[in-house]
C-alpha cells in the first residue's frame, strides 16, 4: 500500500485524482443544500430562534466529505466540535449564549515573552481572545449572547479563532520550550517516504535559486525583478504542492508579505531579506521539516472568495513581463512567471471550480517530475515532450466536468501554442483568462 492508500484510506491510488493530495482546503464551494442551510439560520435569527440558528449555521459549516464537525443536542443545550488543522476547536450553544475555545499549547511554566506575545494579539483580534485555562493552559474563546449571535458574526468569529488557534500553536511551540502539544490526536501522519520526497523537492529548488545567485548567470542587481518572480514562484508551490505547516509556512506568508505589501524597502532589500530566509531553511535541521508535515482536516478556508474577472485581471497584467525574459533567453524566470500566477492566484483566492482544475493542470504539467514522484502517472508529457492529445483531452475533460453549472465554457485551444514549456504556458493561461465564465442559477 502507498502513500495515497495511506493518507486517503483507498484501495486503487490511481483512482485518486491529484486534486484530492495537493491545495489548501478552501469552503468557498458549497453544495446548494449549504446554502440553503444558511438562509435558515438568517431566518431564525432574525425570528429569535436563536437555538435553530446555531443549528443551521453548524450544518452550514459541516462537510460531511471530511467529518470536519459533529454536534448534539440535549435538553435545550447543542455541544459542537470541528477540526482546523492541527486544532480541535469545542463549543456549547443554548438559548441564551454561544462559547467556543480552542487549547493551542500546554504550559509547563509561565513566560513573560509568550504571555506578552499573546496580550498584544488580544489587540488585533475581532471577536476573540487569547487567554490563560484554570491550569494556565493557552487557549483562544469566543463567547456572546445569543441576541447578538447572527450567523454572520458567528461565522467570521469562529473562522478568527479557529484559524488562530491553527496557524498560533506552531509558533508559539517552535520558539518557546515551556509549550508543548495539546489536542492534535485528530492529525493524520505522513509516510516519511512521502516527506523526504517533499523536503527534497524544497532543498533542491532553493539550492537552484542560490546556486543561478552564485553564478552570475543573471545580474540581479540590473534585473531584480527576476530573482522577485524566482522565488515567489517557489515560495506558492511549496504551499500548494507540499502543504507544509509551522516555521516553512510562516516563511511562505512572510515571502508574500514582504513582496506585496511591504512597500518600505525596495526590491534589492526585500531580494536580500529574503535570500537570507532561504539560507537559514537549508540550514535548519531536518527532522524540524519532518514535524512540519501532516494531513489535517479543516472547516475553513483561509481565502476570500473571487470571481473569474480576478484571474483574467491578474493574467492580463502580469503575463507581458515574462517576454523581455523568453527574448533574452533567461527561460528560468519567464516560465517562473506564469507558474508564480498560477501559485499567487490559489494563494490568494477562492476561485471558480473550473478556475482552480486549469490552474491545477498547469503544475501538474509543469511539476510533471514531482507528481510523479508522488504517485501520479506523468500523462502530460511524451518523450521529452509535451504531449498535445493529452493536454487537449485534459482541457476538454475539464470543460466537461463543469459544463452543467457553466454552460458557456469553451477552452479555445487553438490559440494554444505547443512550442515549448515557456510559450505553451504563456498561451495556456491566456485561453484560461478568456474563458466565458457565465454560472448558470441553479437555485432560480
Amino acid at each position: 500500500m502507498n502513500f495515497l492508500d495511506t493518507i486517503l484510506g483507498r484501495n486503487r491510488a490511481e483512482e485518486v485524482s491529484s486534486q484530492s493530495v495537493f491545495g489548501r482546503y478552501s469552503d468557498s464551494q458549497k453544495s446548494d443544500t449549504k446554502y440553503d442551510r444558511w438562509d435558515q439560520a438568517l431566518k431564525a435569527y432574525e425570528n429569535g430562534l436563536y437555538l435553530q440558528n446555531f443549528t443551521y449555521l453548524l450544518e452550514f459549516l459541516k462537510d460531511d466529505s471530511l467529518q470536519n464537525l459533529s454536534y448534539t443536542e440535549d435538553h435545550g443545550v447543542i455541544s459542537f466540535q470541528f477540526y482546523q488543522g492541527s486544532k480541535l476547536i469545542k463549543g456549547t450553544a443554548d438559548r441564551n449564549k454561544l462559547r467556543a475555545e480552542a487549547k493551542i499549547a500546554v504550559t509547563s511554566k509561565l513566560e513573560l515573552g509568550f504571555t506578552r506575545t499573546l496580550i498584544e494579539q488580544n489587540f488585533g483580534l475581532q471577536y476573540c481572545r487569547f487567554a490563560l485555562s484554570e491550569d494556565d493552559d493557552i487557549c483562544i474563546i469566543f463567547d456572546t449572547y445569543a441576541v447578538d449571535a447572527s450567523p454572520y458574526k458567528v461565522y467570521y468569529a469562529l473562522k478568527e479563532l479557529a484559524s488562530k488557534a491553527d496557524k498560533h500553536d506552531d509558533l508559539l511551540l517552535n520558539e518557546y520550550e515551556s509549550l508543548s502539544k495539546v489536542g492534535d490526536l485528530h492529525i493524520s501522519k505522513v509516510p516519511q517516504s512521502v516527506k523526504d520526497i517533499k523536503y527534497q523537492f524544497i532543498h533542491d529548488r532553493i539550492t537552484s535559486i542560490l546556486d543561478l545567485l552564485d553564478s552570475g548567470k543573471i545580474n540581479i542587481q540590473k534585473y531584480p525583478a527576476g530573482l522577485c518572480y524566482l522565488i515567489i514562484d517557489l515560495a506558492y508551490k511549496i504551499d500548494y504542492l507540499v502543504k507544509p505547516e509551522g516555521y516553512t509556512l510562516d516563511l511562505i506568508e512572510e515571502i508574500h508579505q514582504t513582496y506585496f505589501q511591504s512597500k518600505s524597502q525596495d526590491i534589492h532589500t526585500k531580494n536580500q531579506k529574503i535570500t537570507q530566509k532561504l539560507k537559514e531553511w537549508i540550514e535548519r535541521p531536518r527532522e524540524d521539516f519532518d514535524n512540519e508535515v501532516y494531513e489535517v482536516i479543516s472547516t475553513f478556508g483561509i481565502t476570500m472568495p473571487s470571481g473569474h474577472d480576478k484571474l483574467a485581471e491578474c493574467i492580463q497584467n502580469e503575463l507581458p513581463n515574462m517576454d523581455w525574459y523568453y527574448d533574452n533567453k533567461y527561460d528560468d524566470v519567464a516560465l517562473a512567471i506564469p507558474s508564480y500566477l498560477v501559485g499567487y492566484l490559489m494563494f490568494s483566492y477562492a476561485l471558480p471550480d473550473p478556475d482552480r482544475d486549469y490552474l491545477h493542470m498547469l503544475y501538474e504539467i509543469v511539476e510533471a517530475d514531482y507528481f510523479a514522484e508522488m504517485g501520479f502517472p506523468n500523462k502530460y508529457w511524451k518523450k521529452g515532450s509535451l504531449n498535445v492529445s493529452a493536454i487537449k483531452k485534459g482541457i476538454n475533460k475539464i470543460a466537461q466536468k463543469h459544463e452543467e453549472k457553466y454552460p458557456r465554457i469553451r477552452p479555445k485551444m487553438d490559440a494554444i501554442d505547443f512550442g515549448d514549456l515557456c510559450i505553451f504556458s504563456k498561451t495556456y493561461m491566456t485561453m484560461i483568462s478568456k474563458l466565458d465564465m457565465y454560472k448558470k442559477d441553479v437555485r432560480s
